[in-house]
């Protein structure tokens, strides 16, 4: 990414953040089909996954529509898809996942990638927050994505967790009411 390009990404994270923080994220609701937004997204992330040598994948798609802000539902699974792209080694894999659990929209993003120590686990989702593994593979970024998708995640009334093996790669879920709580 171009200097000037990255700058005004990290401006629009820090701006999506402040904005979160303050309770007055801009959300346009309406409904959002998840299955052709993962499609979306899967299209979207195929060529960055190419170029790293890592399959990029998608689980069965069933329809789930739920009231939402499509861009910031995107956004969100970009960020993770960029993040288990970024931290999988060439040869692995990272597939996203989509699936109903009772009153919930659940997607996952899991990878083969390098993993998270469990005391880091948490601290991810923390703002410039990287972990050591991350850093020291010389990869961009500027540890605002997962918090973003964090605080996507929760003004949609939702929550996201992680589950991950240090060097074997980690499990990003996201759950999303179906019902409108934001």
């Amino acid at each position: 990414m171009r200097p000037v390009a990255r700058i005004a990404h990290l401006v629009d994270g820090l701006l999506l953040l402040s904005r979160a923080d303050a309770g007055v994220l801009r959300m346009d609701r309406q409904p959002v089909d998840l299955a052709p937004l993962v499609t979306d997204v899967c299209e979207h992330m195929q060529v960055l996954a190419e170029a790293r040598g890592v399959t990029l994948d998608r689980g069965p798609l069933p329809p789930i529509t739920l009231q939402g802000d499509r861009q910031h539902l995107r956004r969100l699974l970009v960020n993770l898809v960029d993040n288990g792209i970024k931290y999988t080694r060439a040869g692995g894999r990272v597939t996203l996942g989509l699936r109903q659990d009772g009153a919930w929209a659940v997607l996952g993003v899991s990878d083969t990638g390098i993993g998270l120590a469990p005391e880091e686990r948490e601290r991810v989702f923390q703002r410039f927050y990287r972990a050591p593994a991350a850093v020291s593979r010389g990869e961009e970024g500027s540890g605002l994505g997962l918090c973003i998708a964090r605080s996507i995640a929760e003004a949609h009334g939702g929550s996201i967790q992680v589950g991950s093996a240090e060097g074997h790669g980690s499990t990003f879920t996201v759950f999303l009411p179906l019902a409108d709580k934001g």
